[in-house]
């Protein structure tokens, strides 16, 4: 029994509610008696149970919802029965109803689905790629013969992580630069001068991250025939007036990334904190390694060739 202007909250525990896919499916009725007449009022309500989900389009294990997802992943927002409308506050986008691209950095965003003066919040939580892996491929040999130093590498499967979300909104490039390391033999000018991850040596080339988050076929190789230095510090490729001495060579290789369909000019929107490098080294035998990714390739001058300390048959 309520008095003039008097109100009570009660809170009743109801057994869970299942979507029917049809509007108005749940009744909800309330009595009480009215304080002067005592008379039994009511008031009936229907309401509609809601079903609401968030689908990637990219899906790791059959059936899955997430709050978590890659920059510019794309998910499916369903409502079932769909009677409201669906927004989102910050820098993501609704390419079609209910399709839903995030943006391109981990600002994080916020989806709405709004049905008259009432909505129900998801919090999305903006994945950045942030750490790359690789599975060898294969060994490359070039067939250089005996006495010739050079001629050996390996082809890299990349896949860029965390998998638990999709990548395959994004681009990604190993970005061209100039940051390297050069000692010994690679100190020598034939090298200082030219040989940096640039363009011409494989860096620069955007391609777009599958579903899966594999990225593409990396190749790190040195298929040159490699000189020989002589004592005045010129190069030269007579066995007979050059030698070799220990060198290494280092190039700190940034990768970065960009919306899959950016225009082919279009810089990196960002780029990785982890620098990853790539390593040659040779000793005064004329051995030949390659290393990155965690794995290395050696070819000696007797065309004895190793992956990662054992001999290749």
């Amino acid at each position: 029994m309520l008095a003039p202007n008097e109100t009570r909250v009660w809170e009743g525990v109801y057994a869970p509610l299942t979507h029917s896919e049809v509007k108005d499916d749940v009744s909800v009725a309330v009595s009480f008696n009215e304080y002067v007449s005592g008379n039994v009022l009511t008031d009936d309500e229907n309401l509609t149970v809601v079903k609401l989900e968030l689908l990637p389009q990219v899906m790791r294990n059959g059936y899955e919802t997430r709050h978590n997802i890659g920059v510019r992943e794309v998910i499916n927002c369903n409502a079932i029965p769909d009677i409201g409308q669906w927004i989102n506050t910050k820098d993501g986008e609704f390419s079609e109803r209910g399709v839903y691209r995030a943006p391109l950095t981990s600002d994080g965003d916020e989806l709405r689905y709004i049905v008259g003066n009432d909505h129900y919040n998801f919090m999305l939580e903006i994945i950045e790629p942030s750490v790359i892996i690789a599975h060898l491929s294969r060994v490359c040999d070039f067939g250089l013969q005996e006495n010739i130093a050079g001629g050996i590498g390996m082809e890299l499967e990349i896949y860029i992580l965390p998998a638990t979300v999709s990548f395959s909104g994004i681009a990604m490039e190993e970005i061209p630069s100039t940051r390297g390391e050069h000692s010994g033999y690679f100190s020598n000018l034939y090298f200082m001068d030219n040989w940096y991850h640039t363009v011409d040596k494989g860096a620069g080339s955007w391609s777009n991250v599958k579903p899966d988050n594999f990225w593409d076929i990396d190749q790190a190789i040195m298929g040159d025939h490699l000189p020989l230095e002589k004592s005045d510090g010129s190069m030269t490729w007579n066995l007979l007036e050059g030698f070799w001495r220990d060198g290494l060579m280092i190039w700190h290789i940034p990768w970065g990334w960009r919306d899959r369909n950016a225009e082919p000019d279009d810089l990196p929107v960002k780029t990785l904190t982890t620098y990853y490098n790539q390593t040659f080294s040779i000793t005064s035998n004329g051995t030949l390694s390659v290393s990155k990714f965690g794995n290395t390739v050696s070819r000696g001058t007797n065309n004895v060739i190793q992956l990662n300390g054992n001999i290749l048959e």
